[in-house]
């Protein structure tokens, strides 16, 4: 009796070694999915962040407030125009 639960306690623990040894490399997989899932998420929420602003961008240059606005941010000005020279 004493010999078979000694021989029974032995399988076990071998099966348990066994199945921890064969299951490390499906966790290792896991992990590098996992990684490469987190980083395609992060692009995805950088690309929706531009595709934002060039919406806003573009919803922007859709009014004629909104085009002076950005052609005198880029230094364009009416011809009749004086600049203003500020002395600071």
């Amino acid at each position: 009796m004493f010999k078979n639960l000694i021989i029974n306690l032995l399988l076990v623990l071998a099966a348990i070694g066994a199945g921890l040894m064969l299951s490390q490399r499906p966790w290792q997989v896991f992990k590098s999915q996992q990684k490469a899932t987190q980083a395609q998420l992060e692009q995805m929420r950088e690309a929706e962040k531009q595709y934002v602003g060039d919406t806003l961008v573009r919803a922007k240059i859709g009014t004629s407030l909104g085009r002076e606005e950005l052609a005198r941010k880029q230094g364009w000005r009416k011809s009749d125009e004086q600049p203003l020279n500020i002395a600071r």
